[in-house]
Protein backbone atom coordinates (compact mmCIF):
# COMPACT_ATOMS: atom_id res chain seq x y z
CA UNK A 1 0.00 0.00 0.00
CA UNK A 2 1.54 3.69 -1.00
CA UNK A 3 -0.02 6.58 0.57
CA UNK A 4 0.02 9.74 -1.43
CA UNK A 5 -0.94 13.26 -1.12
CA UNK A 6 -3.74 12.37 -3.83
CA UNK A 7 -7.08 11.81 -2.00
CA UNK A 8 -10.37 10.26 -3.27
CA UNK A 9 -14.21 11.02 -1.65
CA UNK A 10 -14.10 7.09 -0.72
CA UNK A 11 -13.04 3.58 -1.74
CA UNK A 12 -14.85 0.58 -1.83
CA UNK A 13 -12.16 -2.48 -0.68
CA UNK A 14 -13.30 -6.26 -0.44
CA UNK A 15 -10.37 -7.46 0.47
CA UNK A 16 -11.14 -11.35 -0.16
CA UNK A 17 -12.53 -10.02 -4.41
CA UNK A 18 -9.36 -10.07 -7.00
CA UNK A 19 -11.36 -7.18 -8.22
CA UNK A 20 -12.27 -5.71 -5.02
CA UNK A 21 -10.84 -2.20 -5.00
CA UNK A 22 -13.21 0.30 -6.12
CA UNK A 23 -13.00 4.11 -6.22
CA UNK A 24 -15.75 4.49 -8.63
CA UNK A 25 -18.68 6.50 -7.39
CA UNK A 26 -21.44 4.57 -9.68
CA UNK A 27 -19.43 1.12 -9.98
CA UNK A 28 -19.47 1.19 -5.84
CA UNK A 29 -22.77 2.04 -5.23
CA UNK A 30 -23.42 -0.96 -7.76
CA UNK A 31 -21.61 -2.98 -5.88
CA UNK A 32 -22.87 -2.38 -2.21
CA UNK A 33 -26.58 -2.89 -3.64
CA UNK A 34 -25.04 -5.98 -5.03
CA UNK A 35 -23.83 -6.81 -1.85
CA UNK A 36 -27.04 -6.50 -0.51
CA UNK A 37 -29.00 -8.71 -2.87
CA UNK A 38 -29.97 -11.80 -1.52
CA UNK A 39 -28.40 -14.53 -3.55
CA UNK A 40 -29.68 -17.08 -5.89
CA UNK A 41 -27.43 -19.88 -6.05
CA UNK A 42 -27.24 -22.81 -3.62
CA UNK A 43 -23.55 -21.94 -2.25
CA UNK A 44 -24.31 -18.41 -1.27
CA UNK A 45 -27.68 -19.08 0.38
CA UNK A 46 -26.08 -21.35 1.99
CA UNK A 47 -23.52 -19.16 3.66
CA UNK A 48 -25.69 -16.76 4.03
CA UNK A 49 -28.23 -18.19 6.60
CA UNK A 50 -25.09 -18.59 9.06
CA UNK A 51 -23.60 -15.31 10.90
CA UNK A 52 -20.09 -15.06 10.79
CA UNK A 53 -18.22 -12.05 12.88
CA UNK A 54 -14.79 -13.67 13.56
CA UNK A 55 -11.07 -12.12 13.89
CA UNK A 56 -8.75 -13.64 11.14
CA UNK A 57 -5.26 -13.15 10.14
CA UNK A 58 -3.77 -12.59 7.00
CA UNK A 59 -3.10 -16.37 6.19
CA UNK A 60 -7.06 -17.25 6.92
CA UNK A 61 -8.04 -14.00 4.66
CA UNK A 62 -5.96 -15.63 1.77
CA UNK A 63 -7.55 -18.57 2.46
CA UNK A 64 -11.36 -16.67 2.18
CA UNK A 65 -9.56 -15.29 -1.16
CA UNK A 66 -8.84 -18.71 -2.11
CA UNK A 67 -12.68 -19.60 -1.46
CA UNK A 68 -14.29 -16.95 -3.14
CA UNK A 69 -12.72 -17.73 -6.18
CA UNK A 70 -13.39 -20.55 -5.69
CA UNK A 71 -17.60 -19.91 -5.22
CA UNK A 72 -17.17 -17.94 -8.25
CA UNK A 73 -15.63 -21.19 -10.52
CA UNK A 74 -18.18 -22.78 -9.24
CA UNK A 75 -20.85 -20.68 -9.97
CA UNK A 76 -19.37 -20.43 -13.34
CA UNK A 77 -19.45 -24.34 -13.50
CA UNK A 78 -16.06 -24.74 -13.72
CA UNK A 79 -15.81 -27.17 -11.27
CA UNK A 80 -11.86 -28.78 -11.78
CA UNK A 81 -10.54 -25.35 -10.88
CA UNK A 82 -13.13 -24.95 -8.08
CA UNK A 83 -11.52 -27.73 -6.62
CA UNK A 84 -8.34 -26.49 -7.06
CA UNK A 85 -8.69 -22.84 -5.63
CA UNK A 86 -10.72 -24.29 -3.00
CA UNK A 87 -7.85 -26.73 -1.76
CA UNK A 88 -5.67 -24.06 -1.61
CA UNK A 89 -8.50 -22.21 0.82
CA UNK A 90 -8.66 -24.94 2.84
CA UNK A 91 -4.48 -25.29 3.21
CA UNK A 92 -4.70 -21.52 4.38
CA UNK A 93 -7.72 -21.86 6.31
CA UNK A 94 -9.17 -25.18 7.10
CA UNK A 95 -12.79 -24.03 8.71
CA UNK A 96 -16.21 -25.64 8.27
CA UNK A 97 -16.83 -23.69 5.21
CA UNK A 98 -14.37 -25.21 3.29
CA UNK A 99 -16.30 -29.05 3.63
CA UNK A 100 -19.84 -27.81 3.20
CA UNK A 101 -18.41 -26.01 -0.74
CA UNK A 102 -16.35 -28.99 -1.08
CA UNK A 103 -19.58 -31.48 -0.47
CA UNK A 104 -21.47 -29.43 -2.71
CA UNK A 105 -19.11 -29.50 -5.70
CA UNK A 106 -18.74 -32.84 -5.52
CA UNK A 107 -22.20 -33.13 -5.58
CA UNK A 108 -22.54 -30.71 -8.50
CA UNK A 109 -19.63 -32.53 -10.37
CA UNK A 110 -21.89 -36.05 -9.80
CA UNK A 111 -24.50 -34.84 -11.15
CA UNK A 112 -22.31 -33.42 -14.01
CA UNK A 113 -20.64 -36.99 -14.68
CA UNK A 114 -24.27 -38.40 -13.87
CA UNK A 115 -26.13 -36.64 -17.37
CA UNK A 116 -23.16 -36.81 -19.34
CA UNK A 117 -23.31 -40.65 -19.21
CA UNK A 118 -26.79 -40.17 -20.11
Amino acid sequence: MVYTNHHTDSVLIESTDPHGFIDNKMEMTATLEAYQTPAQDVVSHTFDTVAIQQYIDLKQLAGLSYFNQAIDLYNHHQLGKAIHYLDQASILYPAERMKVLRTIIYQAAQQVSMVSQQ
